[in-house]
């Protein structure tokens, strides 16, 4: 719909415009019979009707147009308006049409039962407690309907037999095959009022159990209690793709054969096929680089030969000139770009290649790791470089020989764990009871590196709830002796920059993370606080220490009990700039609003008032003093901040300045707002919200922000949504000038500019403002395809921006540099309008 919609901004369907509406009305007459079969098979007599109608007045509307609406050799005048409407009300009918299909699916699960509880954990799940009884289970309340009914637990790998028990009796025991997931039934009287299931086991067992329904009556379809029965998920799907309206194809090379279908390259057409051409300039140097490092010469002399032939085709083929149309050849326009991407494609994978057969000689451990190829003739110093270009240290424990290469002491024993919700790898170390491990390696250690190191575990919430554990770096010196914190040669007091003395019993699985930098001058010193060796304030190592490995204390000291170990990897931080510091990286989720600033007349002068706040950070809340900035110039913008080193809040000093550019003057600061002061005599003033994106994004395909109006359709997404669609922009589209804004660039490249204060929502609903987003997972829409998620890799200053303060209704919407790699942000929780 997009498309359609700027297809029609000028009121003249021009003769390239045509072939897109070609293929979307032909998309719609190839879905027409299997969604009518859908609707036939459903009784949905009275949405199918309407779904139908509404396409044959599309087809009427067009049939009537003159020239003919698929006349490609000339131009049609049209209605916007009657354009939009019939377009709409197809795509409208056909939406309800399927989400009643799909709501017919949900409701096909109910039949014979009435739901009293369901819990999906689905897909991590959760582990029972085990050698416990009904107190000791995973407990679950809820209020029922007295009488007859079921409980239905969807358990994995429940040989052992764990139990299920209602309201303090055991009801049932799972038992079944090994490794295998399937419901479990039992029969139950439901009391009216609250009711409680526990779920546990009285011996041993590493399975799990995804869901459990419990209802009155019959038992219903289970998978479709939970809301993922196969006709539902279908269903979903449909709709899902309705609310996309693919029509343009996700390749470049279909989009540049698709233009030129008529021989000619038109105006329009040029905008996208100039922008495809600075793609594949933006990235040669890069691509060209890769493959000189690794002596790649025939794929990179064949790959930058194609380039330098198309830059001298579309050079003759007038491909600058946006003002006129060019008459071409199809089949060497199509020539000429497969071939860069032809050859593009060879390069890529002769890089992958070499960096792939590099990386497995370095990954290869122990005394049979062979020299040839490897690092043969290397001096220690290259032997420690090569290992710190490798990001230095991964054990995922897949092989299940790895006790090998780890030393173990203590009362405990370690077993090869191979089953559950592992997240990197196939296996995990099982640590039972009181036990120690450290890594034989010892990995040199460069003090001007910045190092992470990051593990995930998990402790089963049974035995001696009370133990702990200890995880970080043993420390070596030179000589190869053991050097703990204090220099003494033991494996007591060693570095535990990652858990010191942590008890993490019944918390699910948990990631912890740490960081260290450097020797100290004397004693190695670290926080014991969970996080709070993070990458602004890295722990240090003692002065003699120039090798480290991993080391864990499990279940300490001597305490009964397991504990998981799902993998332990060591990297070095490449990049230590401002964008890797707290201030950017800490994934501030609630921040002081703009409420928080305030401008009143102070006499002669102006002045500016902080008030107190807090600021959610990820290892905690930090509390800011309140304050004042006097001695200002009247009916001014200034931009207020502070510097705090080491995130530590309170009493903190505030700033103000005329330069945006002061904001990322210094590595501690903080931007609390932008402000105006009143003129002289005037009242108080607050903020406006300068919330949303700057001129110049793209809202969608031929349709900027700085020309989009109210009733326009762009790409919206709300949380818990799947996919993202279409909504009407509301209201009146406001500009706001000289805003500070950043631009936001995530994995795959895409990128927007925004304000500073946008807000932008995470997959799980985690609102953070633009400033704040490096790190933080967030929507991409790229061309046609569905919507993924990506990491935002940086966050930098953009400077001074005009906003455009679009409204949706309060959810978020999709905008970008690139009209076809579009970043989702903007949410209705920091919204009003």
């Amino acid at each position: 719909m997009a498309d359609l919609d700027n297809i029609a901004a000028d009121g003249v369907l021009h003769q390239n415009e045509k072939l897109i509406v070609i293929r979307e009305y032909a998309q719609l007459q190839t879905e027409q019979s299997g969604i009518e079969a859908q609707a036939d098979g459903a009784g949905l007599v009275i949405e199918k009707g309407n779904y139908s109608g509404n396409l044959a007045a599309l087809a009427s509307y067009l049939g009537g147009l003159f020239p003919a609406w698929n006349d490609t050799a000339a131009n049609t005048s049209i209605s916007r308006t009657i354009w939009n409407a019939n377009w709409e009300a197809v795509y409208s009918a056909r939406q309800v049409l399927l989400n009643t299909i799909a709501q017919q699916a949900r409701e096909a699960g109910m039949v014979g039962a009435t739901l009293q509880f369901q819990w999906d954990g689905r897909p991590t799940g959760l582990i029972w407690p085990t050698n416990t009884n009904y107190a000791g289970g995973t407990k679950y309340s809820f209020n029922a309907t007295a009488g007859q009914g079921f409980i239905h637990v969807l358990a994995y790998d429940a040989e052992g037999g764990p139990r299920v028990g209602l309201n303090g009796v055991q009801v049932g025991i799972m038992s079944g095959p090994n490794d295998t997931a399937q419901w479990y039934s039992f029969p139950v009287t439901l009391q009216a009022g609250a009711n409680e299931i526990s779920i546990w086991s009285n011996a041993a067992d590493g399975g799990s159990y995804g869901g459990i329904v419990v209802t009155l009556g019959g038992s219903g379809d289970l998978e479709a209690l939970l809301g993922v029965s196969a006709a539902d998920a279908k269903a979903e799907a449909a709709a899902n793709a309705a609310a996309e309206a693919q029509t343009d194809a996700t390749a470049a090379l279909l989009d540049l054969n698709n233009i030129t279908a008529d021989g000619k390259l038109h105006p329009t057409e040029k905008l996208t096929a100039v922008r495809e051409y600075n793609q594949i300039l933006a990235e040669q140097s890069d691509i060209e680089g890769q493959a000189n490092s690794y002596g790649i010469t025939t794929e990179k002399t064949n790959y930058s030969g194609a380039i330098t032939a198309l830059s001298s085709y579309l050079s003759g083929a007038g491909l600058s000139n946006t003002s006129t149309v060019t008459s071409i050849d199809r089949t060497t326009w199509k020539a000429k770009w497969q071939a860069v991407y032809s050859t593009r494609q060879k390069v890529l994978i002769k890089i992958d290649q070499i960096a792939g057969s590099r990386a497995d000689w370095e990954e290869i451990y122990g005394t049979n790791k062979p020299e040839d190829g490897a690092t043969v003739g290397a001096t220690a110093q290259e032997r420690a470089q090569i290992r710190s270009m490798r990001n230095t240290f991964l054990e995922d424990f897949s092989d299940s020989n790895y006790p090998q290469y780890w030393k173990m002491w203590g009362t405990g024993t370690q077993t090869f764990y191979q089953s559950g919700y592992l997240q990197l790898g196939g296996g995990a170390a099982c640590l039972t009871n009181g036990v120690s491990m450290y890594h034989a390696e010892k990995i040199p250690f460069d003090p001007s590196k910045l190092y992470r190191i990051e593990t995930r575990v998990y402790v089963y919430n049974s035995d001696d709830t009370s133990r702990t554990m200890y995880i970080g770096l043993a420390g070596y010196d030179g000589a190869g002796k053991l050097c703990n914190t204090s220099g003494a040669e033991t494996f007591s007091s060693q570095h535990y920059m990652v858990a010191a003395n942590l008890n993490l019993a019944g918390q699910s699985w948990q990631t912890l993370v740490a960081y260290v930098k450097g020797n100290s001058s004397g004693n190695g010193s670290y926080s014991a606080i969970r996080g709070g060796n993070h990458i602004g304030s890295p722990a240090k190592m003692q002065a003699n220490v120039r090798f480290i490995t991993p080391i864990f204390y499990a279940n300490y000291s001597a305490k009964i009990g397991a504990t998981l170990v799902d993998y332990i990897k060591i990297d070095v931080v490449e990049v230590q700039d401002q964008r890797n510091l707290p201030m950017i990286q800490a994934g501030i989720a609630s921040l002081p609003t703009s409420s928080a600033l305030s401008g009143s007349d102070d006499g002669s002068t102006a002045k500016i008032t902080i008030a107190a706040h807090s600021v959610q950070f990820g290892f905690g809340i930090v509390n800011y003093n309140s304050g004042s900035i006097t001695g200002l110039s009247f009916n001014t913008k200034y931009y207020v901040y502070c510097d705090d080193p080491g995130t530590q809040g309170g009493a903190v000093t505030y700033y103000a300045t005329t330069n945006i550019y002061q904001l990322a003057a210094s590595t501690w600061r903080r931007g609390i707002g932008t402000i105006r002061t009143p003129s002289n005599g005037g009242g108080t003033t607050v903020p406006r919200d300068p919330w949303c994106v700057a001129a110049g994004s793209w809202l969608r395909e031929g349709l900027l922000a700085d020309n989009c109006e109210s009733g326009d359709l762009i790409d919206c997404w709300d949380t818990g949504d799947e996919e993202t669609h279409l909504s009407l922009i509301t209201g009146a589209v406001d500009a706001e000038p000289e805003i500070p804004c950043v631009l936001l660039t995530t994995t795959s490249g895409a990128q927007v500019i925004c304000s500073r204060e946008t807000p932008a929502t995470d997959r799980a609903g985690q609102v953070y403002e633009a400033q704040y987003c490096e790190g933080v997972e967030l929507g991409v829409l790229h061309e046609e395809e569905p919507l993924t998620w990506e990491t935002v890799e940086r966050v930098e200053c953009a400077g001074l921006h005009t906003v455009y303060k679009v409204s949706v209704g309060g959810k978020s919407y999709a905008a970008g540099v690139d009209p076809q790699h579009r970043i989702i942000t903007h949410n209705g929780q920091h919204k009003s309008d």
